[in-house]
């Protein structure tokens, strides 16, 4: 009688099914260190593919912005055509600030101004210094299709002044700025009279 309720008591204190609290902590600690590791990779990735869809985008505008240079280097290099066009009519703060605090330049682009093409395919730049992505795009350098909104934040933001002298916020986007130097002497003033020959 003996034996058999060791062999009973021995039975039930061994065959026990299921996990201990330990086996289920470690398994809940690595499931969740996998899926973290997964979740870093797939944020990378998509860091990776944000990068290589602005660099995209940053290389269509450069060569569209060559285009347009080769096109029409005649006018760009024209000294009839004021410094004042190649003054940056916007500036940046910080995201927390007002508007209003920036002090921006306020340059006179009325002589910046010039017609490509005639009749029907004339299209007006109004600042040939700084063709916008809209102006591109008529003048058939840049392709209507693209999307140019940059997919990336930044921590400041642009303002400009509108019509009415008054700093207003802009959304993201791209800009251009050409600027005509001198090969000879760099940094000769465009107006200067040892300017380029």
């Amino acid at each position: 009688m003996d034996k058999k309720i060791f062999l009973q008591k021995y039975s039930t204190r061994y065959s026990q099914q299921g996990f201990s609290l330990i086996e289920l902590s470690l398994a809940l600690v690595l499931a969740v260190g996998v899926t973290v590791a997964v979740y870093q990779i797939l944020e990378y990735r998509s860091w990776i593919e944000q990068a290589k869809s602005v660099a995209d985008q940053i290389k269509t505008v450069n060569e569209a912005v060559s285009t347009y240079a080769g096109n029409n280097s005649d006018t760009l290099s024209d000294k009839n055509i004021p410094a004042d066009c190649e003054v940056v009519p916007y500036g940046v703060v910080d995201a927390g600030a007002d508007a209003g605090a920036a002090i921006l330049p306020t340059p006179d682009f009325s002589q910046c101004s010039k017609v490509f093409g005639t009749g029907a395919n004339s299209v007006t730049v109004a600042n040939v210094m700084q063709p916008t992505l809209n102006e591109l795009k008529k003048l058939q350098v840049l392709t209507n299709s693209s999307n140019f909104i940059p997919i990336f934040n930044t921590q400041n933001r642009v303002v400009y002044r509108n019509a009415n002298q008054v700093n207003e916020f802009l959304p993201a986007g791209y800009s251009v700025l050409i600027e005509r130097v001198c090969v000879n002497n760099p940094k000769a003033a465009i107006d200067s009279p040892r300017y380029c020959s």
